[in-house]
């Protein structure tokens, strides 16, 4: 299933709505390339770029929450634990059609509830704030 961005995910902060944006982009990709005719290598290959993209953007906005002392920081990580071990079960199977669809559509519906509940208050805290801090935290890397 295609995800296609829409308003609603924005949080107003660029570096959170870039990054999301990515990510949907990749899983977009996976789910075309097993539309096309395509060898398994190349499948794989883009499946473990989302994969790292992923898993590197969750890291990074942990990092960025502990500079930034956001005070929901264990909540959300533990919201990110949930969405990756989701994702480590699906790339243990052998990949096709059916399960980037289903992958998808579990990351679509993570990624919603994610998107209102999670990066809507860490949003809500940068803007209130944190965006001082977080600027220099993501120009220093």
């Amino acid at each position: 299933m295609l995800i296609e961005w829409n308003p609603a995910f924005e949080t107003g902060v660029e570096w959170l709505d870039r990054d999301h944006r990515q990510v949907i982009d990749l899983g977009n990709q996976l789910y075309e390339l097993l539309n096309d005719t395509h060898t398994e290598a190349m499948i794989n290959g883009l499946l473990d770029q989302f994969c790292s993209y992923f898993s590197h953007h969750l890291v990074e906005e942990e990092h960025i929450m502990e500079m930034i002392h956001y005070p929901d920081l264990d909540s959300h990580r533990k919201d990110h634990a949930h969405i990756i071990s989701v994702l480590d079960r699906f790339t243990s199977r052998p990949v096709d059609l059916m399960i980037v669809d289903e992958m998808s559509g579990l990351l679509l519906n993570w990624l919603v509830v994610h998107l209102s509940v999670h990066e809507s208050k860490l949003a809500v805290f940068i803007r209130a704030g944190g965006a001082n801090r977080v600027q220099s935290v993501t120009d220093a890397a």
